[in-house]
């Protein structure tokens, strides 16, 4: 583990982190933006999805089996002896874990539980509740990019500003990641991880990748815009005109749906197959009427009465 994380490459990329250092930098603190810079490169090039993360995805595995293996040890007196590397490994597990999960799911008592369990400093466990606390306003991030721009090469570019970038790009991409029940979100979601594809296989340079993140965060800010405020018939109208237009292109008013949700909210009941097969009827005539190809409408039907009958369902169960 410890010589196959020193020379860790992921899609050409060196990514390698020496676990002494790790260690040094716990003890003294000295290179602690150089090993944070490493573990934000490393949650840049995490994807579960794709081949060229196998190895980095199996290696992060292998350290969650490696501490929990530790951990189960109990008050064996041989302990002593790894501690100092167990330490090292759940820094580099935890912070990464930190940065690439929303933090809904991060912040609980049980990852705090874990980490203490293995890192007794206090210092270094405060360090973790500020993670993927920083709202990068772009327009600094443009400018910090333009200027090493001139001065390196893509390369080099995106060692020099990966903090940043991570920051940035994980403080947009969880915040949708949260909020996925919402086929918009989960929409945008999707873009997201294309987009980080094409960086990591540098289909797209770190301008390119910036300039749409920033393009992705504004579409967010556009769509929050239309709907927050409005009562549910007016949000669900927003959302699915909102995803079919992002999906096939088209403006569809959906004043039909509208009316037939409303009065199924009203109801306040769960939706029953026959009032699902109504609801499907009004979004049909919806997109024909804004000449949605028939077989995109049929298939689109069934997308949108399923995530409506869902989101209705879950903001019901919330009010109880």
């Amino acid at each position: 583990m410890k010589a196959e994380l020193k020379t860790l490459k992921v899609a050409g990329e060196d990514i390698g982190i020496d676990l002494d250092a790790v260690k040094k930098t716990l003890k003294t603190g000295e290179g602690k933006k150089e090993i944070q810079s490493k573990i934000k490169m490393l949650a840049m090039l995490y994807t579960e999805s794709e081949e060229f993360s196998a190895k980095l995805v199996r290696i992060v595995n292998e350290m969650k089996g490696i501490l929990r293996l530790y951990k189960a040890l109990g008050a064996y007196t041989q302990k002593i002896v790894y501690v100092e590397d167990v330490q090292a490994l759940a820094y580099i597990y935890y912070r990464l874990r930190s940065i690439i999960t929303p933090k809904t799911a991060r912040l609980g008592k049980e990852f705090w539980d874990e980490l203490r369990s293995y890192i007794y400093e206090r210092t270094v466990v405060e360090e973790f509740k500020e993670v993927g606390r920083t709202k990068l306003e772009p327009e600094k991030m443009d400018k910090l990019v333009s200027e090493f721009a001139e001065k390196f090469g893509e390369d080099e570019l995106r060692r020099k500003i990966v903090n940043q970038l991570a920051d940035y790009f994980f403080y947009i991409r969880n915040f949708v990641r949260e909020k996925t029940y919402n086929l918009v979100y989960r929409q945008i979601a999707e873009k997201i991880e294309r987009l980080r594809i094409e960086w990591i296989l540098r289909a797209v340079d770190t301008k390119t990748f910036l300039a749409k993140l920033k393009a992705i965060e504004d579409e967010i800010e556009e769509y929050k815009n239309k709907t927050e405020g409005k009562t549910l018939e007016d949000r669900l109208k927003e959302s699915i005109s909102y995803y079919v237009k992002q999906k096939v292109g088209k403006e569809v008013d959906f004043s039909n749906t509208k009316k037939y949700l409303k009065n199924l909210i009203s109801r306040k009941t769960k939706i029953l197959p026959k009032q699902e097969s109504e609801l499907k009827t009004r979004i049909l005539e919806d997109l024909f009427l804004a000449g949605v190809e028939e077989k995109e409408a049929v298939k689109l039907t069934d997308e949108l009465a399923e995530y409506i009958k869902k989101e209705m369902e879950r903001l019901w169960s919330e009010r109880r």
